[in-house]
């Protein structure tokens, strides 16, 4: 995205600014004829030279009254959202999802996908014949 050129100006202005807002700034100022670059960049590309991971590892530890406090409430309605699950815990959805991505829970939501209309029924009456007539053991068409 950017040539080796402009990364090293990049540097050398981050390493004078120590802010990579300000460092933003005053690329944009002294190379008016390149592309901006995004203030997060300088840090990205700081961590990159030095070999370091662009976004540190973080552990978060979580006790065993959230996880069972969070399970508990899918384990009543396996269709509550996050949202819910915060509001009435107190329990923040990063943290949530995060105890049930370690069980690998796997959400889902009823969702209606075909809207009826009056001059369906005919239709879905035939079809409810079909599909009794079919799990009931007469293959009859």
């Amino acid at each position: 995205m950017y040539t080796i050129d402009e990364k090293v100006d990049m540097l050398l202005i981050y390493g004078e600014c120590k802010n990579s807002r300000r460092a933003a700034e005053l690329y944009a100022e002294c190379f008016p004829n390149r592309d901006e670059v995004p203030n997060n960049y300088f840090f990205r590309l700081e961590r990159q030279f030095r070999g370091l991971p662009v976004q540190p590892d973080v552990q978060f530890i979580i006790d065993e009254a959230t996880e069972i406090k969070v399970l508990a409430m899918v384990e009543i309605d396996s269709t509550i959202s996050l949202r819910q699950i915060e509001n009435e815990t107190g329990i923040p959805r990063e943290t949530a999802r995060r105890i049930l991505k370690k069980i690998e829970f796997k959400s889902f939501k009823y969702q209606i996908h075909q809207h009826l209309y009056p001059y369906d029924s005919f239709t879905v009456i035939e079809h409810t014949a079909l599909g009794l007539s079919f799990f009931s053991g007469s293959h009859e068409l």
